[in-house]
């Protein structure tokens, strides 16, 4: 054993032997170095809790199966590769095995009463039949291990109400099967899928006959006029046509690629429209599962080709789908690039085609880098082979494929269902995931999982008879919704749009009148409202505002400069940031005043002015009017609905507050920065304002904005740094945030604690009126839990702490002397301890000036912290 092996042994002896002399029943050992575990720790059989996680183990001892009382046993992250089978002699509830080395459980685990069991990240194939019998199971965790296949009798878990088999690949399961990870769960309180429904799959596709997918959503996007379709017609080895109009609109393609040892895949491709106009609808389109080409015109800049923006809106909503760069028309000019940079800053980028040109026209060919890139495809569909590749029932896959075939527009969701069902589907929840199969892929549009009815029904918008479609061609959407944003008589109008309006703009399409039917109107409303392209006037049903389609003349809204402000600035911004405000918040514009990029706000007496700068990437919040507590109320609603917006695009817009420095103009400081430095406790802040240091008021400035309760709880966020799993006796608990400072987690709790106190020994001692001196003590009592309630608000300054301690010192000497001030006595009923509760005038007098004196220096920082 190495001194620092010995060393840690010591430690743990030492803990044993504290727990055997104060009888407690639990013991934690982690985080010790521990390679092995002392003897004396099988002497402890009233042990009830035992946590040895974060340690070097690389085996267990038999003896371990004599700490019969044992309900929870965290064994996670040490290196064992092997479990005695004596472990099934406990009582456990929890067992935590996770971040080990297992190969292999014993069936003697069956045994146990367990509710709760994780083995994430070990290396097991398989899993004994005797799990099973663990029918009191809730959770069980088999994420990131290497298993195969699962035993029939892990159906006989019917208590199971969290099941994890993420990162199994031999399993064959779906991302959509195995639903969120726990991680996801913990951190974004999305729920988990259903074990029900997990293993009911796998054990369905087990038993069916099956055959590989081999098929994959290729979209490609960027900017509008990169050469987009000139290069899709080139794999797809059309000829160039110089005259080829904008897409306007999503063109659909198929092609097949041989791609590795998946071998032949059909492609399906998505030649998206790149005016801006129409990205606000690429949320319909761009999916998790896909491959990603992104197109730049080689002859422009980053900012014109605009990278960032593209990318950004790539990783929120296809998360880590492979992403290939292409600089297009390079016989012109060579595209330079901080290649390995934008390969750092955006991970999902693949590869780059750096020389790409589609041209060739009457006899003139410089077409170059269109095999590269078709390497570079096929490359990119084999990285995703797992999902690619995945055998499905048989069956599923031809009821897909008739689906395919199907020439109508649409169908409603009954007609699928019984569809479904007259082919074998006889589940409902795998007919929903067919059609979410059907969705990533690009063969029809399902919206089931938006609930795009739910809504409106509730606030009887909708009827209660309207049908929810499954759209069987995109393009009826892409052309409705596109034929409306791009319908001159609307834009006009100012984007003001009724059902007469709607009619006569689809009607223009080609068989318009018999596509777009009165009856479907509703469901293209409805995904537009859904997806916030438009609102509903209110009380009135059939008449909608589209804000991409307002004007961009600004409404002269008065005079803002001494409103209470704060400024979002971007890494990106996307243009449907501003109009998506505008309809989560149309019940708060005030009339006639919106435009393109801005709109105010009422609520009761305050106004707000809400203004993006889309070449600047930035968006100002002002307030005016009402109470500065009315003001910061109201700043607390937009600030909301734009972080929810925020949050849609998955935190990738690179968005930072900013707050202005009180009298400086055009002057501001990050919020998180005075939102760090308050919960330190600093006071000022030093910033550069015109080549000159300004000191800030921290507290001030914070104050002008958010409710101290509220920058609280931002903080708490902020400051979170791990998440780590520990274990109860009822219940796991899933994540515990630890901040920086661990102190701080105390300061937050501490104005209850003393508040509390102070109040309990006041009542104590009215109770205690015959006790000697007992009136001075009540007076100080009151008057200290009076000041204790107002002056513990905000405990992070420097002398409110000192105020706290002092007084919790005195409270605590005094309450003491209350516990004990009666008579213990012997069965006899004589005095065994007698004491009067008395310590001392002059211990009281000297705590009742540090109190004073500190309280004192307390309410002055208090005070300026507050003051302005």
């Amino acid at each position: 054993m190495t001194p620092k092996a010995q060393a840690a042994y010591e430690e743990a002896r030492e803990k044993i032997a504290q727990c055997r002399a104060e009888n407690e029943t639990v013991l934690d050992l982690s985080y010790l170095g521990l390679t092995a575990l002392p003897p004396e720790l099988f002497q402890l059989t009233e042990l009830t809790d035992l946590y040895i996680h974060s340690n070097r183990l690389t085996t267990l001892p038999p003896e371990l199966g004599q700490l019969t009382e044992l309900t929870v046993l965290n064994l996670s992250d040490n290196q064992l590769t092997a479990l005695p089978p004596e472990l099934g002699q406990l009582e456990l509830t929890v067992l935590n095995l996770s971040g080990n080395q297992l190969t292999a459980l014993p069936p003697e685990l069956g045994q146990l009463e367990l509710t709760v069991l994780n083995l994430s990240g070990n290396q097991l194939t398989a899993l004994p039949p005797e799990l099973g019998q663990l029918t009191a199971l809730t959770g069980l965790f088999l994420d990131n291990n290497q298993l195969t296949a699962l035993p029939l009798k892990v159906l006989q878990l019917t208590a199971l109400t969290e099941l994890y088999l993420h990162g199994n690949p031999g399993l064959d399961l779906p991302a959509e099967v195995l639903g969120p990870t726990w991680q996801d769960v913990v951190t974004e309180s999305a729920n988990p899928a259903s074990p029900h429904w997990i293993l009911g799959y796998y054990f369905a596709q087990v038993a069916g006959n099956r055959r590989p997918l081999n098929e994959v959503k290729v979209l490609v996007v960027g900017e509008s006029e990169v050469g987009k379709t000139s290069l899709i017609r080139q794999l797809l080895g059309r000829a160039y046509n110089p005259l080829e109009d904008k897409t306007h609109g999503i063109e659909r393609h198929q092609m097949k690629m041989r791609c590795g040892g998946l071998g032949e895949v059909r492609l399906n491709v998505w030649d998206f429209g790149g005016q801006d106009i129409m990205h606000a609808t690429h949320q319909f389109f761009l999916t998790h599962r896909s491959v990603y080409v992104l197109v730049l015109d080689s002859r422009q800049n980053e900012r014109q080709s605009r990278i960032d923006y593209w990318l950004r809106l790539i990783a929120s909503y296809g998360g880590r789908s492979p992403v290939i760069v292409v600089c297009n028309k390079s016989d012109q000019q060579v595209m330079q690039l901080n290649w390995t940079g934008l390969q750092r800053d955006y991970p999902q980028i693949m590869s780059y085609a750096k020389e790409v040109c589609c041209y060739h026209h009457n006899g003139v060919d410089r077409r170059k880098g269109i095999a590269e890139l078709k390497q570079q495809i096929s490359a990119a569909v084999e990285r995703d082979a797992e999902e690619v590749g995945r055998e499905m029932l048989t069956s599923w896959l031809n009821l897909k494929d008739e689906l395919e075939r199907d020439e109508r527009d649409f169908m409603t969701l009954p007609e699928y269902h019984a569809l479904a069902d007259k082919r074998g589907i006889k589940q409902q929840r795998d007919r929903e995931l067919l059609l979410t199969l059907l969705h990533q892929l690009g063969s029809m549009l399902h919206f089931s999982e938006h609930a795009i009815f739910a809504q409106d029904r509730q606030t009887n918008n909708l009827s209660a008879q309207m049908e929810e479609l499954n759209v069987l061609d995109p393009r009826w959407v892409t052309d409705g919704i596109y034929k409306l944003l791009n319908d001159a008589a609307l834009i006009r109008a100012g984007g003001v749009m009724d059902r007469a309006a709607m009619r006569a703009s689809l009607a223009a399409l080609p068989q318009g009148r018999q596509r777009y039917p009165a009856d479907k109107e509703d469901f293209l409303i409805a995904m537009m409202r859904r997806f916030e392209i438009c609102f509903q006037f209110d009380g009135e049903r059939d008449r909608w505002l589209l804000p991409d389609l307002l004007h961009k003349d600004e409404v002269d809204t008065g005079d803002w400069s001494t409103a209470l402000a704060l400024r979002y600035t971007y890494q990106v911004l996307p243009g449907s940031v501003m109009g998506r405000l505008m309809v989560r918040l149309h019940s708060k514009i005030a009339q006639h005043n919106l435009w393109r990029t801005g709109a105010k706000f009422h609520d009761g007496s305050c106004e707000a002015l809400a203004r993006s700068e889309p070449e600047s990437a930035r968006l100002d919040l002002k307030i005016r009017g009402g109470s500065a507590k009315q003001r910061r109320e109201f700043l607390a609603v937009l600030r909301a609905t734009l972080g929810d917006i925020h949050r849609s695009f998955s935190d990738h817009l690179g968005v930072e507050e900013w707050v202005p420095v009180p009298g400086q103009e055009e002057a501001y400081v990050e919020y998180a920065t005075l939102l760090l430095l308050e919960g330190e406790g600093t006071a000022e802040h030093k910033v550069k304002v015109s080549g000159k240091l300004v000191t800030v008021n921290v507290a001030a400035a914070l104050n002008g904005v958010t409710e101290r309760e509220v920058r609280d709880e931002e903080r708490a966020k902020l400051s979170s740094q791990r998440d780590f799993f520990t274990f109860g006796h009822d219940q796991m608990h899933r994540s515990l945030q630890l901040p920086k400072e661990a102190p701080e987690v105390w300061w937050k709790s501490w104005p209850a604690i003393s508040a509390g106190s102070a109040l309990g020994t006041g009542g104590l001692a009215l109770l205690l009126l015959h006790w000697e001196n007992t009136t001075a003590r009540i007076v100080i009592g009151i008057i200290a839990a009076v000041f204790v309630v107002m002056m513990t608000q905000s405990p992070t300054l420097r002398f409110r702490r000192w105020f706290q301690w002092t007084l919790a010192g005195w409270m605590a000497a005094n309450a003491l002397g209350i516990a004990i001030a009666a008579q213990w006595k012997n069965e006899q009923g004589e005095a065994m301890l007698q004491w009067d509760g008395s310590v001392g005038w002059s211990f009281n007098a000297a705590f009742a000036v540090a109190i004073i004196v500190t309280g004192f220096l307390a309410y002055r920082e208090w005070q300026q912290e507050t003051k302005g």
